[in-house]
């Protein structure tokens, strides 16, 4: 891919939404087509499909497909062991609608490998990075050989709220 390419891609600022819109980019190959969207901003993700989940997102059914964990730059880092501060995109979710959301995890509290009440942040945002949703959950671990466990809905302060979602741990999303 010629620096070129990817610098008209940088001007038009804005990502087309279809393949035939970035072949009007100039590309000759679509193999060009991966650095084009990197360069904008919308890099590939390994999203795999067989983990799929269907959840509810504000009444109406949604599906949950979540970003594989893998240390490839495309894939994500596993919950249990995430970095307290550092955010990463679980999955995304497709709508009743057909609109496409993120889901941005966030560990809050703990160290090293995750343990019971570890605290984490989950937002649901749009593609373009408007967070429509937030909540923060307690973690309890139910099978830590298998890093496998749940987030308990809390409060800002750390309570438990009576009435909220948890998200069950690492690939399977339940609202």
């Amino acid at each position: 891919m010629t620096q070129e390419l990817v610098q008209t891609a940088k001007e038009q600022a804005v990502l087309p939404s279809t393949v035939e819109a970035l072949l009007t980019l100039g590309t000759k190959n679509p193999t060009e087509l991966d650095g084009i969207a990197t360069a904008l901003g919308s890099p590939a993700r390994l999203i795999n499909p067989h983990f799929a989940t269907r959840v509810t997102w504000r009444g109406q059914p949604a599906l949950h497909l979540p970003v594989q964990i893998s240390t490839s730059d495309r894939g994500r880092p596993s919950l249990y062991y995430l970095e307290p501060g550092k955010p990463t995109t679980a999955g995304y979710l497709v709508t009743a609608s057909l609109e496409v959301l993120e889901r941005v995890v966030t560990r809050l509290t703990g160290t090293g490998k995750a343990q019971t009440g570890d605290v984490y942040l989950t937002e649901i945002r749009t593609l373009d990075g408007e967070v429509l949703h937030r909540s923060r959950g307690r973690l309890v671990v139910i099978n830590p050989e298998r890093g496998y466990g749940k987030l308990v809905p809390v409060d800002a302060t750390g309570q438990p709220e009576p009435d909220g979602f948890w998200i069950a741990w690492s690939f399977i999303a339940v609202f």
